[in-house]
């Protein structure tokens, strides 16, 4: 028998045991795996699954995932930009966020138009985005509207140095495709990283990492398991 399988129904009893016997599932979207996490099964009023293809407009109530997992963790990082990208590393995921943002985006027509997602992805990667509160989706016309969080705000200025490292160095020859301005003045939006108590402007070679003394265990530990 595949170890590879014997481990993930391995995993599957022990969390369906932590879980208090509750039923798991393994998300499907299209032709490939949506998630590859084991999750909770959502539940909204009708107790149905969501349908193939849209969105889950069971979210509009604001239920939420019970016990939403990322699709993809960083065992052994207790570092904040793993955790960032367990939640927005995704494939088209910041690139939704991004039309959310500065596109006006907000319905699932207005994304798969922009994007060319198929919709399967597209709704499986929205409906990550909602667990993950950095979309909320209210009811509008009857149909359902993804409007950023204030968590999802946030990703603005990722979504702008993104797009200042493409311009540089991943450059296409008819030039920057995109310029991000201010709104009132229309000057040009750039960033810079400042220390907090000079205000000097930093190269990365004028910083150092200070990691917290939990984490260096944390970090530790996982080493020490892969290498034994």
């Amino acid at each position: 028998m595949d170890m590879t399988l014997v481990a993930g129904l391995c995993r599957f009893v022990a969390a369906r045991a932590a879980s208090g016997g509750r039923l798991w599932r393994r998300e499907w979207a299209g032709a490939g795996l949506c998630a590859g996490a084991w999750r909770r099964c959502p539940t909204n009023r009708t107790g149905q699954e969501p349908r193939p293809g849209r969105p889950d407009t069971s979210l509009c109530t604001g239920e939420k995932y019970c016990g939403w997992v990322p699709s993809k963790t960083y065992e052994g990082e207790a570092c904040s930009a793993a955790r960032a990208l367990e939640v927005v590393g995704e494939r088209w995921s910041l690139l939704i966020v991004r039309d959310a943002l500065f596109a006006g985006s907000s319905r699932f027509s207005q994304f798969q138009r922009q994007l060319g997602m198929a919709p399967t992805v597209l709704t499986a990667r929205l409906r990550d985005l909602v667990a993950a509160e950095v979309f909320a989706v209210a009811e509008e016309n009857g149909r359902p509207s993804y409007r950023l969080t204030e968590k999802g705000r946030a990703l603005a200025p990722v979504v702008i140095a993104l797009t200042a490292w493409g311009d540089r160095w991943v450059p296409v020859r008819e030039g920057r495709p995109i310029s991000y301005r201010h709104a009132d003045c229309g000057g040009e939006v750039k960033q810079v990283i400042e220390c907090c108590e000079c205000h000097a402007h930093l190269a990365p070679s004028d910083i150092v990492a200070d990691v917290a003394s939990w984490a260096h265990e944390v970090k530790r530990s996982a080493v020490a398991a892969r290498t034994s």
